[in-house]
């Protein structure tokens, strides 16, 4: 059951076989898709997908949408945007410093690119 152990927790939203399952005092998560942000125990988390944030325990903030993990199970702040599959391909990831790694081109529509190429950000038109 989504919410199963629920018992002082507040402004929390679980849609989803056993999203948010083990969160008991949790606030202001908000869980969509099975399993979802399954054994979280910290605050504010965001978890859309089947198995979304299911790696995430006691971390607060966190943003994940689609299946891939974030790279801190306690970890705060961080953002994984993936496949919904399996999380094989992970498309954007964030971390507490406001980085943000893209997994690949980004392509501006009207034929622009941008690369990345190590520690440089590379813009053709």
């Amino acid at each position: 059951f989504a919410l199963n152990a629920n018992t002082t927790g507040t402004g929390n939203i679980a849609v989803g076989r056993e999203s948010l399952k083990t969160a008991t005092s949790s606030l202001y998560n908000t869980a969509v898709g099975g399993y979802s942000l399954k054994v979280v125990t910290g605050n504010g988390n965001i978890g859309i997908g089947y198995q979304a944030g299911d790696n995430i325990s006691s971390g607060d903030g966190n943003v994940v949408i689609g299946n891939a993990d974030v790279a801190s199970a306690t970890g705060n702040d961080q953002l994984s945007i993936s496949s919904g599959d399996d999380g094989s391909v992970v498309w954007i990831s964030g971390d507490s410093s406001a980085n943000v790694v893209i997994g690949g081109t980004v392509t501006e529509y009207g034929g622009a690119s941008l690369t990345t190429t190590g520690k440089a950000l590379v813009m053709g038109f």
